[in-house]
């Protein structure tokens, strides 16, 4: 699960508590999110035109803007695709008059996220199969080795149907 970089924010809020906003270099240390990103989330919607510093020309990220990176960070390492980010993005300056709308949309990746850990269990189960059966082998158990692999083999059977 994606985790914001929370001794980074400690680190960086008194240096940046005068200055007027975070450098892409920091901004990315915050959200764990690349430089590239973050410059690819402006370009494409996702983030509101990002301030720039008045002499330089520079990106300043406000605290607001990294705790939106945070929550896109989140949805991205939660396997949302970005088209799906966009909505909820523009779902979010509807503000409450969208709250069913968004509702939806994360039910509807959460059932995408279910479905996929249901996979990962049927994996997994498969995989502890292969160390029985080969805990079996070595321990010299043709019976149990035999059983194990029967038991493989359905489940083979069971998941080329189900997939």
């Amino acid at each position: 699960m994606y985790r914001p970089n929370l001794a980074h924010y400690a680190e960086h809020a008194d240096e940046n508590a005068d200055s007027d906003g975070y450098t892409v270099q920091q901004a990315a240390a915050m959200t764990g999110l690349s430089e590239h990103t973050l410059r690819y989330y402006e370009r494409i919607g996702l983030m509101q035109r990002i301030e720039r510093h008045g002499s330089s020309g520079h990106r300043r990220y406000s605290a607001a803007d990294i705790a939106r990176l945070d929550v896109f960070a989140c949805l991205r390492a939660a396997g949302m695709p970005i088209e799906q980010m966009r909505t909820y993005s523009d779902l979010l300056a509807k503000g409450a008059t969208a709250a069913k709308e968004q509702q939806a949309l994360f039910e509807g990746h959460r059932k995408v996220l279910e479905a996929e850990r249901e996979t990962l269990q049927r994996n997994i189960d498969f995989v502890s199969l292969k160390i029985a059966y080969w805990q079996a082998v070595e321990a010299d158990d043709k019976a149990g080795a035999a059983r194990i692999a029967q038991e493989a083999r359905a489940r083979i059977m069971e998941n080329s149907h189900t997939d």
